[in-house]
């Protein structure tokens, strides 16, 4: 069976390569990896059917939503990393890329699964869930909208293009420019003040399947 959408989960784990090590507290919190996204993500794929591409490597060790010349691929933490280690991570980095490219050759729509922080900086985040997406591209748009008003009906709160930028650098933006006439990307952010509140997930997740289901049947 053809895939209908392609799913994908950059931080879903928080594991590390042999010979890292870092502290517990450190690998529980959101800079070790998205808390909540893995399982919306495989919720996601069973309901659609498909493979689901996860990686459970921790951000800190490589950033699979980065570019391979983005300076935050690496994070300070992975500073001692070896030569040989950053091969063997670089290597299962391009094998997961490649593999979804493999499957956006049929299905031409993406769903990039992600949680973010309540609080950042002292600064509380104001949605529940929120779409990124690239506001010059009008497939992208429309989706985007019409989903944020479906969940909006049931009395959550949505935002596009928030708590980041739809247009800045990571798995989405990077399938744009190697597929640039038909690739449909989403970003999907979930508040992780709600991964663990089932219904208001549920609720999200049949909103936004219902629409996707009027655009790829």
């Amino acid at each position: 069976m053809k895939p209908k959408i392609v799913i994908s989960c950059e931080h879903g784990g928080n594991e590390l390569p042999l010979g890292m090590y870092l502290p517990k507290k450190t690998l529980e919190s959101h800079k070790a990896y998205d808390k909540g996204a893995l399982a919306i993500a495989k919720t996601l794929a069973e309901y659609w059917n498909v493979k689901l591409h996860s990686n459970k490597i921790s951000r800190l060790a490589i950033d699979y939503n980065r570019s391979l010349d983005n300076q935050k691929l690496w994070k300070k933490d992975a500073e001692y990393l070896n030569d040989q280690d950053r091969e063997e991570l670089i290597a299962a980095y391009k094998d997961y890329r490649n593999a979804i490219e493999k499957d956006l050759q049929v299905a031409k729509l993406h769903l990039s699964i992600h949680s973010f922080t309540p609080i950042m900086n002292g600064v509380k985040r104001n949605c529940d869930f929120a779409l990124l997406f690239d506001p010059s591209r009008p497939q992208e748009k429309q989706i985007a909208t019409e989903i944020k008003a479906a969940i909006q009906s049931q009395n959550l709160s949505c935002r596009l293009n928030y708590p980041y930028k739809g247009t800045s650098d990571g798995i989405t933006t990077h399938f744009r420019k190697l597929i640039p006439k038909d690739y449909i990307g989403l970003e999907l952010e979930f508040n992780q003040k709600i991964v663990d509140n089932q219904r208001k997930i549920e609720i999200i997740l049949e909103e936004l399947n219902l629409v996707l289901e009027s655009h790829v049947g």
